[in-house]
């Protein structure tokens, strides 16, 4: 049986991610992005559907059931590291729906016929380059 548990510590969401990084001894921002580019990668694959693309989601949610609590309770330095990794992720990944929302709002007041055009002609995983980068960038900076 696996012997893993979740690392609160180093969690940015639920800590499966970083107790699996702990557990097979890799990077935690390399397993991070993995699992991040698998999830945004499950969605551009043609005929898959929703439940190719929430896989990654689905099981990680399942791990984070059934993964147990770490054990121990977190010093006060070690919340106020936790606090500022998960707000610098956060502020990255908002930082990049921004940047990647903030244009296809101002075609859409200003100029819609504009805004179809570049729908219908620029496959989609170019529409999402700037929010993946900013979300990537977060993954890495909260290491």
């Amino acid at each position: 049986m696996l012997k893993v548990e979740k690392r609160g510590q180093d969690a940015l969401l639920g800590g499966v991610l970083a107790g699996l990084a702990h557990h097979w001894q890799v990077s935690k921002s390399l397993l991070r992005i993995l699992f991040f580019l698998a999830f945004v990668l499950l969605n551009f694959i043609p005929f898959m559907g929703w439940g190719a693309s929430m896989a990654p989601v689905l099981l990680y949610i399942l791990l984070w059931l059934s993964m147990p609590e770490p054990s121990g309770e977190f010093t006060e330095i070690e919340q106020e590291k936790k606090a500022v990794r998960i707000k610098t992720f956060y502020n990255y990944t908002m930082l990049g729906v921004v940047f990647n929302l903030a244009p296809f709002l101002f075609l859409a007041l200003f100029n819609p016929d504009q805004l179809y055009m570049l729908l219908l002609t620029v496959p989609a995983f170019v529409l999402l380059l700037p929010a993946t980068i900013f979300i990537i960038a977060g993954i890495i900076k909260a290491a």
